[in-house]
């Protein structure tokens, strides 16, 4: 005798939003695509972690949800047989990513002892601090993100970065700053069978003013301001991080070569992406000044 019965797997993108990792930009454009189906999810309190049934039970009273964003959010990805989760997560060359966050610091509003340093001592005495008293932030922290759901108690060693290198390799979809196109063109081409023909072409958004637009002018900048022994200082602390960067840009290299006609793919997104950044004919001067002036 035959019997049916009902039965549904939903898929869920699940983007972990770190700090100062382009994770602005991509929020801007799953809101783009997903509209209602995206919910921003966070904690209440800032320096805590969204727990798997956390996660399944805010899905469960959320059915139409597609995708999900978090600051709160770590890998791995919930085991649940009803949902297939789509890890997506932004890495960044680890020096570059500190002077992004001395630029964030320097600019803000709040009252965080760190933004003091920034607004008060200048870019020297800001890595300094990290350097001395917050390790966590600056010794290999993306490697301890992946690793060890980023909880530092320990300098991580190279273990830490083949289970961090295994991790990232396993994301649906893995970026980086520095590969940040072809990154959007793979994500395009490799989830259309799950979610139906996506548009990931962008404006920047929420980018520290002032700041080189090349990655090797900005670590020139950096190297500068803070002297050849605290920048050499910052290499060595981010050994580990450096190489999962470098593996992370091998791993989009090689899913981006094979997709079919990638080249042309590439050269099409840009064309979306410039078209998109083009204010409306009928834009008001209020609006075109912020359309060009957002930045990643």
């Amino acid at each position: 005798m035959q019997h049916s019965i009902d039965s549904s797997i939903r898929h869920v993108l699940l983007h972990y939003h770190i700090f100062k990792n382009a994770g602005s930009t991509l929020d801007a454009i799953l809101e783009r695509n997903f509209g209602p189906s995206l919910a921003f999810l966070h904690t209440r309190d800032p320096n805590s972690v969204l727990t798997v049934s956390d996660v399944l039970s805010f899905l469960e009273s959320h059915k139409s949800i597609r995708a999900i964003s978090s600051h709160h959010l770590r890998p791995p990805e919930p085991g649940n047989d009803a949902f297939v989760f789509v890890g997506v997560l932004i890495l960044r060359n680890p020096i570059d990513r500190l002077g992004s966050m001395y630029a964030y610091y320097r600019a803000s509003d709040n009252d965080d002892p760190l933004a003091r340093v920034a607004k008060q001592a200048g870019m020297t005495a800001f890595l300094q601090r990290l350097v001395n008293e917050y390790p966590n932030i600056a010794n290999n922290s993306q490697v301890v993100y992946l690793a060890s759901s980023g909880r530092y108690t320990r300098p991580p060693r190279q273990a830490d970065l083949d289970k961090a290198v295994d991790m990232l390799n396993r994301q649906s979809l893995v970026m980086t700053t520095e590969m940040f196109d072809p990154s959007l063109v793979t994500a395009e081409y490799y989830l259309c069978p799950t979610f139906g023909k996506l548009d990931f072409s962008y404006v920047s958004q929420n980018v520290s003013a002032g700041r080189a637009s090349s990655l090797e002018s900005r670590l020139a900048e950096i190297k500068h301001a803070c002297g050849e022994k605290l920048f050499q200082t910052l290499l060595d602390m981010n050994k580990l991080d450096l190489q999962l960067v470098d593996a992370a840009n091998a791993e989009i290299e090689r899913r981006f070569h094979l997709i079919p006609s990638s080249d042309e793919r590439l050269e099409s997104f840009k064309q979306r992406c410039r078209a998109l950044a083009q204010p409306p004919a009928s834009a008001s001067p209020a609006r075109m000044v912020s359309s060009s002036s957002t930045a990643r």
